[in-house]
């Protein structure tokens, strides 16, 4: 019996910190609890079922919202299809010139002069992949037009052609991309 009371001394010396709160305590004032022994009605086992049931409630959900973006993000680029096709069908409507030849009217810039127009083809496609650029001019109305737009055809020919892309900064300066 002494040896017991031994050991139930020497309980009291060694201390424990509580997971829960962080509270000190003596091990003698411990109550050991063992899962498997616990009554199926214990306050603890409804808690812990109450909390596995909410977190397969928030993995569910979670998996609810990523389906509803991907089912968003679809929905928006329909409805943006759509929309590119029933601008263009009205476009053609507005626009037989570029429309019925089969150039789509958004790949058209206008310049007036020295050419009225100039096409980009394909720039509005899927691919976004430019397959040509033409100039387009009204029939010219005098001999200085006339002689103007050969100059520019003759000019395409000889294949004296350069590309600079230009940049216009903040301060209203044009500078030269390299």
């Amino acid at each position: 019996m002494n040896k017991l009371l031994d050991l139930i001394d020497e309980f009291q010396a060694i201390y424990g910190v509580c997971p829960c709160c962080g509270e000190i305590f003596h091990l003698s004032d411990a109550k050991f609890r063992f899962p498997s022994r616990e009554k199926k009605d214990d306050q603890f086992l409804k808690l812990k079922q109450y909390e596995n049931k909410v977190v397969k409630a928030e993995q569910r959900k979670e998996a609810y919202e990523i389906r509803f973006d991907e089912l968003m993000i679809m929905e928006q680029e329909k409805a943006r299809r759509k929309g590119q096709l029933l601008a263009k069908r009205r476009l053609k409507e507005i626009d037989p010139l570029f429309s019925g030849k089969g150039i789509d009217p958004q790949d058209v810039k206008t310049i007036f002069d020295p050419v009225d127009f100039i096409v980009f083809d394909g720039m509005n496609s899927e691919s976004e992949r430019i397959k040509s650029i033409d100039f387009v001019a009204y029939e010219p109305h005098n001999g200085k037009q006339e002689k103007i737009l050969k100059s520019i055809q003759s000019t395409i020919k000889k294949g004296d052609i350069e590309f600079n892309s230009l940049r216009v900064n903040r301060e209203g300066e044009v500078e030269i991309e390299e």
